[in-house]
Order: C-alpha cells, then sequence, then structure tokens
C-alpha cells in the first residue's frame, strides 16, 4: 500500500529535490525547510501584512528580511518566470521567416 503524503510532505519534498538540481547542499536545504515551516506558520518575518491594491507578491517578497535569504530569494526567483510563451513563439516565427520557401 503506497504512502500517503500530506500536502506539507509533498512541498518539503519538492523543495528538496529542486536544491538537489540546483546542486545546493544539505544545510541549505535544512534551513530552505524551516524558513518555508516559519512561512506556514506566519512566524516572523513572514508575518508581515499585504495591501490589496498597495502590495503586490513581488514588493511583499521584496521586503521582508529574513535571515539567511533562501526562501525570500527563492520566490523572486520564481516571480521572474514569464507564464507565457510569446518570446518563444516569437523565434520561431523568425526561424520559420529565415527557412520558408520565399526567402531560400
Amino acid at each position: 500500500m503506497p504512502l500517503k503524503y500530506g500536502v506539507w510532505s509533498r512541498i518539503v519534498e519538492t523543495t528538496g529535490n529542486v536544491v538537489k538540481k540546483m546542486g545546493l547542499d544539505y544545510v541549505y536545504n535544512r534551513t530552505l525547510c524551516s524558513q518555508l515551516l516559519l512561512y506556514k506558520n506566519k512566524a516572523f518575518p513572514f508575518n508581515q501584512g499585504f495591501t490589496e491594491g498597495m502590495d503586490n507578491p513581488y514588493t511583499w517578497w521584496s521586503s521582508i528580511e529574513p535571515d539567511p535569504k533562501h526562501l525570500q530569494e527563492f520566490a523572486l526567483s520564481l516571480f521572474s518566470i514569464y507564464p507565457n510563451s510569446t518570446s518563444c513563439e516569437r523565434r520561431f516565427s523568425t526561424c520559420g521567416w529565415i527557412t520558408s520557401k520565399r526567402r531560400l
């Protein structure tokens, strides 16, 4: 019978896998998981309020001051990922133009 994991267990496991793929060490992983637990429990420094309309997630994560900054850096790097394929589609379009029958 397979073990049933809760959401928290899956978050910790996924975090460990990401840290491992990034080539970071065990201490970094433990610190990051500790900060995730603080965030989950809304403990300092992750208990700072969020104001709708005045803040956005990027500014909120930028304004907190954890020590060390593992979770903050991780969150801010996630916000740097664009959830669209516009740049990829643009490059495919350019490649299609270069290799088209008209161009050749």
